[in-house]
């Protein structure tokens, strides 16, 4: 079939979502302002569709579809070109990469269906995404994180950033610690790396040492950014990036206190905790 570039009137009831839609979120305050942006000044942009016998498949303007039909529009102003899978795939990732509130989790889904799907290397990848390798590799590595620190790096309770740090954890369990430490504390990804890396340094200690304790809090050099201390900068005469020395140590006092619980579990003498993780509404 011969491709066609024209703008055409496409009846909004003929287009289906694509199937490799890997976003799980729209927004839908910016749907909504979108809608109201439309009925304003009208279809500025148009949408990207392929032909599938009588329907057409979203290549990308999704958002725009959708404020559309929010609005009760019975047509979408489309282009419509034939194309392989793989063209369509690469092309609608590329269009959400540019876009602003695209989430880390939906962009590495789409990545590693470039690769399962087209059979892409990294290098091909990032060539055709205009990205680095090591961005690929580390949007990649998100999705190997346990399916609850996915679901808050989801709502953005944490960053990518954050996420790649909670990678390094030696223990799988410390992965939900940490993150939900993180999200309680408000650490920033260095506060989070400098969390991960004293874990790390801990992993092979006695539960019940009673150094343990004073290596971590009483270590002047173990302070963690955050931004959840703003009444206590006065007191303690601290930067806006420093975690005050109370917060600090509540946060230890936490981390050691199910550590220690679970490495008595391993031992047989209790049943392991449950990492308190904020549920996905």
């Amino acid at each position: 079939m011969q491709e066609q570039r024209a703008i055409q009137q496409v009846p909004l009831n003929k287009i289906i979502s694509s199937r490799f839609q890997t976003r799980t979120f729209f927004d839908p305050e910016y749907i909504r302002g979108l809608a109201q942006s439309i009925k304003k000044i009208g279809q500025q942009n148009p949408v990207k569709l392929r032909p599938m016998g009588d329907r057409f498949e979203l290549v990308h303007g999704e958002c725009r579809t959708k404020a559309l039909a929010l609005i009760g529009w019975p047509t979408v102003k489309a282009t419509i070109e034939d194309m392989p899978d793989e063209q369509q795939l690469a092309e609608g990732l590329a269009e959400n990469i540019q876009r602003a509130d695209i989430d880390a989790l939906s962009e590495a889904k789409g990545i590693n269906l470039m690769h399962t799907k087209m059979a892409l290397a990294v290098p091909a990848i990032a060539e055709k995404l205009g990205k680095s390798e090591t961005y690929i590799n580390n949007r990649l590595r998100l999705l190997t994180l346990p399916f609850k620190v996915q679901e808050m790096l989801l709502r953005e309770l944490l960053t990518p950033t954050a996420a790649l740090h909670i990678l390094r954890c030696k223990e799988p369990q410390d992965k939900e610690l940490v993150a939900a430490q993180t999200d309680k504390f408000h650490l920033t990804a260095d506060g989070v790396g400098q969390l991960v890396d004293t874990l790390n340094k801990l992993h092979d200690m006695p539960p019940d040492d009673p150094e343990v304790k004073a290596r971590v809090i009483e270590q002047p050099d173990v302070v963690f950014p955050c931004g959840s201390c703003e009444q206590r900068f006065a007191k303690h005469q601290l930067t806006t990036f420093t975690i005050c020395p109370e917060c600090s140590k509540e946060l230890w006092d936490v981390v050691l206190k199910i550590r220690q619980r679970r490495q008595r579990a391993q031992a047989g003498t209790e049943q392991p905790p449950s990492v308190p993780v904020v549920p996905v509404q």
